[in-house]
């Protein structure tokens, strides 16, 4: 099964019932279904429907309280977008905030798509507690845009709710790749630069921690839909290569080091798709392996024109 996860941030002001200053609130979230074709489906109950986790601040109540919810996108039936959190302040207290995107109309999407109204009411009692006006900056379109992500479902649970500020997946230590991606793109690099050769003992396990975070920076500048390419042919390489040259239902990441790189041997001289997963690997990983400086050391790399000033590439 195939889902789906966005990043999305909100910031404005509030105003507690009965004052009158306005303080600072925002939330941000990660957004999306289990199931992409059940959200994409006017015959499901919850059309267009999302999970909603995260954390909101709202300034003289909580400060980075978890909260979760859903996000309805309620266009068709009333021209809206709806957002449902629960959260709790530091004593337990459990609050719900409603807001919603109102009067959405194709040739007002500038303000009516990026501005949210919104009211916070104590749970126990039903007592108002803030009224607020939150926007989605629009600097942070592209950085949303990007966010988008597919999430299959063995690793739906395992991604982590958002920090406020920029991360990857689900808050994960890379801007593109999840855990799982990162977790098969590793194991394929292991078994096509093995560690311990005669006169090359570095391998691409090694390194891992230095050149994972390149090979995802290179993939967040690429179009989103390359790099969903990428992502989407590692979780099918993951599971049809083992099935196609060993006879195994395991998974590649399941494999040890030693079964691995007797793989990839086999995919080296085999036919089609065999080498098209070596190239895929070696595009991603080569380039980033190669250009650390642990690497060039070990392999005699001299460049001939250094510039001590370059550090490759950042994260």
């Amino acid at each position: 099964m195939i889902g789906f996860k966005m990043n999305e941030i909100m910031v404005g002001a509030h105003r507690f019932e009965g004052g009158d200053a306005e303080l600072p609130m925002l939330f941000h979230l990660t957004w999306g279904r289990k199931s992409l074709r059940e959200y994409c489906s006017p015959s499901s109950p919850d059309f267009l429907k999302a999970e909603a986790k995260g954390i909101i601040t709202v300034e003289g109540l909580v400060h980075k309280a978890e909260c979760e919810g859903s996000l309805h996108l309620l266009y068709f039936t009333g021209s809206k977008v709806r957002y449902e959190l629960a959260f709790e302040d530091g004593q337990g207290r459990a609050y719900e905030y409603v807001g919603e995107k109102v009067n959405i109309r194709p040739w007002n999407l500038h303000k009516s798509h990026t501005t949210c109204y919104g009211t916070i009411t104590e749970c126990g009692t039903g007592r108002v507690v803030s009224k607020s006006v939150v926007h989605f900056p629009l600097r942070e379109l592209l950085t949303f845009m990007k966010s988008f992500r597919l999430v299959f479902s063995d690793e739906w649970g395992r991604e982590r709710t958002p920090g406020p500020g920029p991360e990857g997946p689900g808050g994960g230590p890379y801007k593109v790749l999840g855990s799982k991606e990162a977790e098969i793109l590793a194991a394929m690099a292991g078994a096509i630069i093995p560690r311990g050769g005669e006169s090359f003992r570095l391998g691409a396990a090694d390194l891992e921690e230095k050149w994972l975070p390149r090979t995802d920076y290179v993939l967040s500048k690429m179009p989103l839909l390359t790099r969903s390419g990428f992502r989407l042919n590692l979780h099918i390489l993951n599971r049809l290569l083992p099935f196609l040259f060993l006879k195994r239902r395991s998974q590649l990441t399941g494999l040890d080091e030693f079964e691995r790189t007797r793989l990839f041997k086999m995919i080296e001289s085999s036919a089609f798709p065999g080498p098209l997963a070596v190239l895929l690997t070696k595009i991603l990983v080569f380039p980033a392996f190669y250009g650390l400086p642990e690497a060039k050391e070990a392999i005699g790399y001299e460049e001939r024109f250094p510039n001590p000033r370059f550090e490759g590439l950042k994260d």
